[in-house]
């Protein structure tokens, strides 16, 4: 059975209402984090899932709320490359860092996106020791 779209809207609202009511005391506890007095940069992990992702989000609500004069902590946003991660994931991990970096910029933010990645040969060294630790266990690749 359908529901009437008056209905959807109003637990759409009640949700939006219970999620911002989450994230208030996070959103605070970030400013005050940033507002003490030091200046140790924040460096943000991101992995492209929907935990970082909330962080990087929130981070980016948080700064242009504050005045000019109080962005005075570098921020940044770092991805890590592992060399082993789906061609999709490293896409969408590209393709979101170089938005938040667009987003930084015109915003003129003091936000820095890097992605970062290991030397060539870890990712080689993964699948050697996979392999080699494999075999010590006595796994045996399962035919299908």
């Amino acid at each position: 059975m359908r529901r009437a779209s008056g209905e959807l809207g109003c637990r759409a609202g009640s949700l939006r209402h219970r999620i911002a009511g989450k994230l208030d005391p996070i959103r605070r506890e970030l400013r005050d984090e940033y507002g003490q007095p030091h200046r140790h940069p924040w460096v943000v992990g991101y992995s492209g899932g929907k935990d970082s992702t909330v962080v990087a989000h929130l981070v980016f609500e948080m700064l242009p709320e504050l005045p000019r004069s109080e962005r005075v902590r570098p921020v940044h946003i770092v991805a890590n490359d592992t060399l082993v991660e789906s061609p999709l994931v490293v896409a969408h991990i590209k393709t979101t860092m170089t938005r938040f970096r667009e987003a930084a910029t015109a915003l003129r933010l003091p936000l820095d996106v890097e992605i970062t990645a290991p030397r060539q040969i870890w990712a080689e060294d993964i699948a050697t020791n996979a392999e080699r630790a494999a075999g010590r266990c006595r796994i045996r690749p399962v035919e299908i």
